[in-house]
């Protein structure tokens, strides 16, 4: 155990005799690179935690066929088996099982307010092209389908 203390002691007073008179302390992000480094690291850290109350699962807009009627709920799917299909709702996050033979369709769409708005890449922008996103939002996907809407799948 001495031999180890004794070495590191020496190194640091050998590393301590060039600097005479200065600290050996250094800045952590004294270089470019380490600045860089420190920059990316926080903004994937800002993204991740921006998102965490969302999940990272499509929207989709689900009709069922129920006992009581066809019925519209709007959500991400958990998981789809050979008898439940589980759906986690927008507005609410409650939880829906719905059985798997009942669903008629699944759309995906675009959840206004909760997901960031379709952009035109940036090829389109220099080249001044037009562009239509081909996100659907949720609202105009709803109001296409005649059938009521589950209570709390679709945020205001």
């Amino acid at each position: 155990m001495a031999q180890p203390v004794a070495a590191g002691t020496c190194l640091l007073e050998r590393r301590g005799e060039p600097h005479a008179g200065k600290t050996l302390g250094r800045w952590p992000f004294s270089s470019l690179r380490n600045t860089l480094a420190a920059y990316f690291v926080a903004a994937a850290l800002w993204v991740v935690l921006a998102t965490l109350p969302n999940l990272w699962l499509p929207v989709e807009v689900i009709t069922t066929q129920t006992q009581t009627g066809r019925q519209v709920v709007v959500g991400h799917v958990l998981s789809v088996d050979g008898e439940w299909t589980s759906i986690i709702r927008a507005q609410d996050k409650g939880i829906s099982r719905i059985p798997t033979k009942g669903v008629e369709s699944r759309q995906l769409c675009h959840l206004t307010g909760v997901q960031p708005g379709g952009r035109r890449p940036i090829l389109w922008v220099i080249l001044r092209r037009p562009y239509d996103s081909p996100n659907t939002s949720c609202s105009n996907v709803v109001n296409s389908i005649p059938d009521p809407v589950l209570p709390g799948s679709l945020p205001r």
